[in-house]
């Protein structure tokens, strides 16, 4: 009987365990080879493309007019220590509306690009204007630590480093391992997988890596043992000593 019960036991302890943790992503085996760290801008320049945001600042060459759009067709002048943080869309079309000037091609564009052609526009109206376009949309995915928890973080700077992408999202969680941290880049259609250790001071020189568009940073967690044993194991426990006992009193009845 005790055998018995040691085989249910064991089997108990066997079987939930393969489900521990399920929530830990981007799994990689000893044998798995990481590829070599790039620290600076490796893709080409971001370009604009249909259902892309964006917004801009129009600024004299003084730096103190700039416009702010109240509507597709209107604008207002108003000082520059007001900043402007409207927002427009690329039609499918490849344009976009935008106040006085009205439509602009801006699919294909870079941001540099886009600031030169807003800039030549705007000279019809303006004398020696400057503008400057942020690219709404360019994100990357972070994952803290906490398993499948995630957030997506905004790119407005061409330059955003890895340590300031984890702390826009929400640092490290309790579960991290900060001597873990894969960052996963498409490059020309293949995915390319870099190992991080940011545990030792060491890792200041990889922290500094410049996160582009698409990236995804997973903080891999430590493994939960007690979460697991508590949502797996301890129910099943439970339930074989419930039938054992069962059995044992059923023996004794007849």
């Amino acid at each position: 009987m005790w055998r018995l019960f040691g085989f249910f036991i064991v089997l108990a302890l066997v079987l939930p365990s393969c489900n521990i943790n399920k929530d830990l992503m981007f799994k990689t085996d000893t044998e798995f080879v990481f590829d070599t760290l790039r620290l600076g801008n490796i893709n080409a320049e971001f370009k604009f493309a249909p259902n892309d945001m964006f917004s801009f600042d129009v600024l004299t060459s003084e730096g103190n007019v700039i416009i702010e759009a109240s509507s597709a067709t209107q604008a207002v002048f108003m000082p520059a220590s007001r900043s402007v943080y409207n927002q427009y869309m690329i039609r499918p079309d490849g344009f976009a509306e935008l106040p006085i000037i009205g439509e602009v091609f801006m699919s294909g564009l870079s941001i540099s690009e886009a600031q030169n052609v807003l800039a030549e526009k705007y000279a019809q109206q303006l004398v020696n204007p400057y503008v400057v376009v942020r690219a709404l949309n360019r994100r990357a995915l972070v994952f803290n630590g906490d398993g499948s928890v995630g957030r997506v973080v905004g790119l407005l700077d061409n330059n955003t480093r890895l340590i300031e992408v984890i702390a826009l999202g929400g640092g490290l969680a309790r579960r991290a391992n900060a001597s873990k941290i894969k960052v996963i880049r498409k490059i020309n259609g293949k995915d390319e997988v870099y190992n991080i250790d940011l545990s030792k001071i060491e890792g200041i020189t990889a922290a500094n890596m410049v996160i582009e568009n698409g990236d995804v940073i997973y903080v891999t967690p430590t493994p939960d043992l007690m979460l697991g044993f508590t949502e797996e194991i301890l129910p099943t426990v439970r339930l074989v000593s419930s039938i054992l006992l069962l059995t044992i009193a059923l023996e004794r009845f007849n």
